[in-house]
Parts: C-alpha cells; sequence; structure tokens
C-alpha cells in the first residue's frame, strides 16, 4: 500500500480516473471491508481514497487488505471530523466524478450505482441522493430526535432549492432526481 509520502507524487502525475470513491472512515473496522467490497462490485473501474479519520480500532489495517495497492489510496488524515477527511481526499485525487460514501454501509452501492447512470445519462453537473423520504432510514435509526433533525434539515434545504437552486449552485445543472432510495 503506498503511503502519504509516496502518494503526493503518484497522485499528481497519474491520469484522472473517471470515478473516485471517497470513503472518510473513523472507526469503522467492522464495516469498512464490506463497503469497500460492495462499492468495488458496483464500480470495478474507480479508484478508491479511503480516509482514516484518526481511527483507535483496526480501520486502517481492515480496508487496506480491500483496496488495490496499484490503484487504490488510504490517506491518515490527523485534523479530526469528516469534513477534513473529505477535504484531505479532494485535495489529493482528481477525478472527473466523485462518489462519496460513509464506511459503514449506510450508503448502499446499488443506490450510489443509480445515481451514477444517472448523472451519466443525464449529463448534469451534480445528483444528491435522498435517504430520508422512504422511510428506510427512520426504521434504521432508532436514536432519540435524530430523524426529526435529519427531516427538518432535510425539508429547509430543499424549500430553500425550490426557490431557486441558482443561488446555491450558479453555474451546475441540478438534477432534482426523482429516484427513491429503499
Amino acid at each position: 500500500m503506498r503511503y502519504e509520502v509516496c502518494q503526493e507524487e503518484y497522485i499528481m502525475s497519474k491520469k484522472s480516473p473517471e470515478v473516485a470513491i471517497i470513503v472518510p472512515a473513523y472507526n469503522e473496522e467492522a464495516s469498512i471491508g464490506q463497503t469497500i467490497e460492495d462499492y468495488k462490485n458496483f464500480f470495478p473501474e474507480a479508484v478508491f481514497v479511503v480516509v482514516d479519520n484518526n481511527s483507535t480500532d483496526r480501520t486502517s489495517e481492515v480496508a487496506q487488505r480491500y483496496l488495490n495497492p496499484l490503484t487504490d489510496f488510504l490517506l491518515h488524515e490527523t485534523k479530526q471530523g469528516k469534513g477534513a477527511a473529505v477535504k484531505s481526499a479532494l485535495s489529493r485525487v482528481s477525478s472527473q466524478i466523485y462518489i462519496m460514501t460513509d464506511a459503514d454501509l449506510t450508503y448502499p452501492a446499488c443506490d450510489a450505482r443509480k445515481l451514477f447512470d444517472t448523472i451519466t445519462e443525464v449529463r448534469c453537473d451534480m445528483v444528491v441522493g435522498d435517504r430520508v423520504s422512504d422511510g428506510v432510514y427512520a426504521k434504521q435509526n432508532v436514536r432519540f430526535g435524530h430523524s426529526a433533525g435529519n427531516k427538518l434539515l432535510s425539508w429547509s434545504f430543499q424549500s430553500l432549492l425550490e426557490k431557486d437552486s441558482q443561488t446555491f449552485y450558479p453555474d451546475c445543472e441540478l438534477c432534482q432526481s426523482l429516484l427513491l432510495i429503499t
């Protein structure tokens, strides 16, 4: 596995892949392997970038077993937080299309593939999946107030986008997909 010392030069010199799968991970040793395996089945052509964000478990070791040392990357981000992990991955890998997923199997690879197919067939700049609308997420997540908070944030964002999506993405054709992720 290439580590950060030689990854910088390799990433900058390598031809940009069409698809890069970004997987921020924090203490996900139990699910990271299955996540990578599932996404590799649906995106065999993709470059995978797993960013270990200061895990205290064996996340990196498990991820390394599932990554291809010739094409994929395992990065270590010392600044805590998912945003820092995503920023680290995006600053090091250039791609035509980025797919971000969580390392805990929250977003099924088959659904990501549907969104990918939408973005390439319709030729839009951005596709956003919705894991809340169909009720499956509420059944999976039983933490108090979590579903209500997600619904409130989703409704707020959707209300703003419906008013004027160009305010947020002025040069972006946003596909508001009717695809419901179940």
